[in-house]
């Protein structure tokens, strides 16, 4: 077995996979191994249950069956599985075996799981692990969280390899390196890179919001990767909504009713990303026809319209497999931006 490294973060979304991808991207490793124990994004496929990251590394590593990749999706399930430990030790070293360096990433965040002693901390103790931590926000929470996290590895005496602060957006970059600076005074933990903010790299396309969202695609399948920058909610009348410079901006998902075809239409006319349509109605095969033409997905959800756009809020965007350019730059990044040789210890 060669080299390992848990990778965590001080919150949810905070990007530890797309750090963890960066890292095995540039790790010159070859096919590195991946194992999630804990899964958090469930999917299908090849009719196998698997989480999402564990599918993203199986197709860029060609890693087998990825399926094997997670021990379960509900903590107390795994927790209550007979010799948990030795199924975590288990699948780790199956996950591992042959490879010259296999990334462990823990669900959701570094606390996921404590009460049944599956967070990502009780797990790199019991497999040997170092912690790699990912943070992200304005510089006082990166601070705020990271000694958190130091504190409580310092009590649990498990060692930190270093912290990658990732998202950071451009103005405040001079503050987020006084941030770094003070946690490796305090913390005596090493900031091994910060990662700038970039928008190819957190481009949302409508695809996903079908996919997260279980929304039924009744139009524009064509255009299922366009771009989504922000939301409009049709709660007005589509003449007010022609008044309104964010109607006429290049990027938008139109929330709205299916029986609202004037709204509809006017999203159609204005060339939106996409059109979400809320309470299981879909209007006539007339409107569906233009949005086909002009490559406008539509998707159809049960929800109101009030409830889609909150769902809608709180999707985060993702990296596919098949999506090269994304995985270029990621890779680009991490390289430009990580002390990858000191995080993966290579």
């Amino acid at each position: 077995m060669g080299n390992a490294v848990m990778v965590t973060s001080t919150r949810t979304s905070a990007g530890k996979t797309t750090v963890a991808l960066g890292l095995a991207m540039n790790s010159g490793a070859g096919r590195p191994g991946y194992f999630k124990p804990l899964g958090d994004q469930m999917m299908y496929e090849k009719k196998l249950l698997c989480d999402e990251d564990a599918a993203l590394f199986s197709g860029l590593f060609g890693i087998e069956c990825p399926g094997r990749l997670t021990l379960g999706f509900d903590p107390k399930q795994v927790a209550a599985k007979a010799g948990k430990g030795r199924l975590l030790e288990d699948a780790f070293i199956k996950a591992s075996e042959g490879r010259a360096l296999t990334l462990v990433e823990s669900a959701r965040n570094f606390s996921y799981g404590r009460s049944i002693g599956l967070d990502a901390i009780s797990m790199a103790k019991h497999l040997g692990l170092d912690l790699l931590l990912v943070a992200d926000g304005d510089p006082d929470i990166v601070f705020d969280k990271c000694s958190i996290v130091a504190e409580m590895c310092a009590r649990r005496k498990q060692s930190i390899r270093g912290i990658i602060i990732n998202k950071a957006e451009e103005s405040v970059l001079p503050e987020m390196k006084a941030t770094a600076r003070r946690c490796e005074s305090e913390f005596g933990v090493p900031v091994l890179g910060i990662v700038p903010d970039d928008p190819v790299i957190r481009k949302l396309v409508v695809e996903t919001l079908a996919e997260k969202l279980h929304a039924k695609v009744v139009a524009g399948f064509r255009g299922l990767s366009n771009e989504v920058k922000f939301i409009v909610v049709g709660a007005m009348s589509a003449e007010t909504a022609t008044t309104k410079s964010a109607f006429h901006r290049e990027g938008k998902l139109v929330i709205t009713g299916g029986d609202r075809a004037d709204f509809i239409l006017k999203a159609i006319e204005s060339r939106s990303a996409g059109i979400l349509l809320t309470n299981n109605v879909v209007p006539h095969p007339s409107i569906l026809s233009q949005a086909d033409e002009k490559q406008i997905p539509i998707l159809s959800i049960s929800n109101d319209t009030f409830t889609a756009a909150k769902l809608v809020e709180r999707i985060q965007p993702e990296t596919k497999a098949a999506d090269k350019a994304k995985a270029e730059a990621i890779k680009k990044s991490v390289r430009k931006n990580v002390d990858v040789k000191r995080a993966l210890k290579g």
